[in-house]
């Protein structure tokens, strides 16, 4: 008898185990405060640029305050046991002869002027300038921050962030990863990759373009376009695919359930959202938001006002407009193809891929 008491006690001990956890929790509540959940990395467009600004005005507290009484050409170890060169525009990189021959440097280059570097040298350490940055051909950069412009030149990559207080200029096939900020504008050239930029302007190709004139336009009704249409509160929902004419006037927003066709020279006053793959006609504009589950196409000369967001991949012609100077948006999708002469205004953030392609029929060069 008291084998099988103890083996029944093992086995309730064994059941209830799992449990054990949960029911100390129940009695306790040692994990009731909500988690934090969202970084500051995460949200500060600025947060890698002033922990690295924090880092040198530490370290050289009279480089910005004093740049004329500030030593220049010197080289030293921090009590982190970063290497670095105190530098200004005239001083040559001191480059030992086994970075020369690697074509590597960890070394923290800190310039009081602007930072001119030679090419074919990837710099593993972050790199900072009180005026430019201009790199060379087919560098690779680990960082960058300048206080005025910056300057990359063709074939080169960026492999964390950089920032610049005034304008960056990336040369054509260049890679860019992770973030990329200007406090005036970005300017990206043909076959650039890239993932997330923020800047009030952001300019694919050489020219920013402008909008169009419309044609005439006919206003739709929602029976205009089918019979299983739900007009309601400023929207319409419609349950099946649809496709809307040419040169159409549309005063709602838009709910699709299927596919959406947007013909040429239309102009939606609202939002729309679809479902399913989203296409918009050459010379459209649509004064919301453009939102796909799946993949969204914009023909060239189209102007949206909104955020332009995809679960897939978002594809935009040459000489559009996304967002405006008065008003920054936002497009965000898994992959996003732009056409040069193209323009947004506020942040792109291609979650996997980013790249720039060169219109057809135009040859573009910097």
């Amino acid at each position: 008898m008291m084998v099988v008491t103890g083996l029944f006690i093992f086995l309730l001990g064994w059941l209830v185990l799992p449990f054990l956890p949960g029911i100390i929790e129940i009695r306790k509540k040692t994990d009731a405060s909500p988690l934090k959940v969202v970084q500051e990395y995460d949200v500060d467009v600025h947060y890698f640029a002033n922990v690295f600004r924090g880092y040198v005005e530490q370290h050289f507290p009279d480089l910005l305050g004093n740049t004329q009484d500030t030593p220049k050409g010197m080289q030293g170890k921090l009590e982190d046991g970063t290497q670095y060169y105190l530098l200004n525009q005239k001083d040559a990189i001191p480059l030992q002869e086994s970075e020369k021959q690697s074509k590597i440097t960890r070394t923290m280059l800190v310039s009081v002027d602007s930072l001119k570097l030679p090419g074919a040298m990837s710099y593993l350490t972050e790199l900072y300038a009180s005026d430019s940055i201009h790199g060379g051909k087919e560098d690779i950069f680990r960082a960058l921050l300048a206080e005025k412009d910056i300057e990359i030149e063709q074939n080169s990559m960026l492999l964390r962030w950089m920032h610049a207080g005034k304008s960056i200029n990336v040369k054509p096939d260049s890679v860019l990863h992770g973030r990329v900020s200007a406090d005036q504008s970005i300017h990206l050239t043909n076959n650039c990759h890239f993932e997330r930029l923020y800047a009030p302007t952001i300019l694919f190709g050489n020219s920013i373009p402008r909008h169009q004139e419309q044609a005439k336009l006919k206003e739709l009704s929602p029976e205009d376009l089918g019979s299983r249409i739900e007009a309601e509160g400023g929207r319409w929902l419609i349950e099946n695919d649809v496709d809307i004419p040419d040169n159409s006037l549309i005063n709602s927003n838009l709910v699709v359930v299927g596919q959406l066709r947007i013909g040429k020279g239309c102009r939606i006053n609202g939002s729309v959202k679809s479902r399913r793959r989203l296409n918009v006609g050459q010379g459209t504009e649509i004064t919301g938001s453009l939102v796909s589950n799946n993949d969204i196409h914009c023909s060239e000369n189209c102007s949206i006002a909104g955020p332009v967001v995809s679960e897939k991949n978002i594809y935009l012609d040459s000489r559009s407009i996304v967002g405006a100077a008065e008003k920054p948006t936002t497009i965000s999708a898994e992959e996003i193809h732009i056409k040069t002469n193209t323009v947004a205004y506020g942040s792109v953030w291609a979650r996997q891929k980013g790249v720039v392609k060169e219109a057809e029929g135009r040859h573009e060069t910097l």
